[in-house]
């Protein structure tokens, strides 16, 4: 009878667990939209409705920072395009279990890359992919009155002019967004201690770490028009910390997508594995 009683405790215990993985999976990327393997991420995906088609999904490995190269084919070049291609950095969860972030994104349009980089609190985890934008635990969307989820833009517009360029139907173009987490003093991160500083870039910059300092490939040059600072680290050094470590400073990395009614939205995130601040994300079998 004891035997008995403990495998079905087990097997309780295991649906649990399951369960559990399950759910977690489902908040993140309600829409099934998103093809994540380590850190890599694919999307192709046409919405058929009249709303937004959200993804959002982050890497099971905590890391300090990293550079994301972002590739878009052009699908419907008409107005802003198919919608957006976003860097997820900076991710962690609060006690009541929603979300901190923010979102380096990207935008396709007929003349013009556009891009913003926006810093999300208290986003509520039933919303990360759900409805036509993020909301508080109430349900209401962040920057309506009364929202307890809050959104600051770290560029001015907030959705700013990357680069100006013609792009036909089946074009593919490629942008790197370059995310820096800054200790104050080593190379490459001596911006405010504690903030983090995200450049774009058209070309592959050629970013490699040496322990806490970053170097580039010095005939690559950042685009100007479009350098976010100042944005604070949810999971800051402590006091008396100067460096970054597998367990100092640490947050989640991740891909998202919004895909604008009736387009459809294809392409691909590529995180350099050798510019991450942790070892690289595994390859899920």
């Amino acid at each position: 009878m004891k035997m008995v009683k403990k495998i079905l405790l087990g097997m309780v215990a295991t649906a649990a667990i399951i369960g559990f993985v399950g759910c977690k999976a489902n908040v993140e990327d309600e829409n099934n939209m998103l093809n994540v393997s380590g850190d890599e991420c694919s999307i192709d995906y046409e919405n058929t409705t009249d709303g937004y088609s959200r993804g959002f999904e982050t890497l099971k490995t905590d890391h300090v920072d990293g550079i994301c190269k972002i590739t878009a084919k052009v699908n419907n070049n008409v107005g802003s395009g198919d919608g957006i291609l976003g860097y997820i950095f900076n991710q962690t969860v609060n006690d009541d279990g929603t979300y901190n972030f923010t979102i380096a994104g990207l935008r396709f349009a007929a003349t013009k890359i556009e891009c913003y980089v926006s810093d999300y609190k208290k986003v509520s985890s039933e919303y990360l992919s759900k409805g036509n934008d993020f909301c508080d635990v109430n349900g209401v969307q962040v920057g309506k009155a009364g929202c307890l989820a809050s959104c600051t833009e770290s560029l001015s517009p907030a959705i700013s002019t990357l680069k100006n360029m013609t792009i036909n139907n089946g074009d593919e173009v490629s942008i790197w967004i370059d995310v820096v987490a800054n200790d104050g003093t080593s190379k490459g991160r001596k911006d405010a201690k504690n903030t983090y500083t995200v450049k774009f870039y058209d070309k592959d910059p050629g970013r490699t770490k040496d322990g806490d300092e970053l170097t580039y490939d010095s005939t690559v040059t950042a685009i100007s028009a479009a350098t976010a600072t100042g944005i604070a680290l949810n999971n800051p050094l402590p006091e008396g910390t100067a460096h970054f470590s597998s367990t100092k400073g640490q947050s989640k990395l991740g891909f998202y997508a919004n895909v604008y009614a009736n387009r459809k939205l294809t392409g691909n995130w590529k995180i350099d594995s050798t510019s991450l601040y942790h070892e690289a994300e595994e390859i899920a079998e």
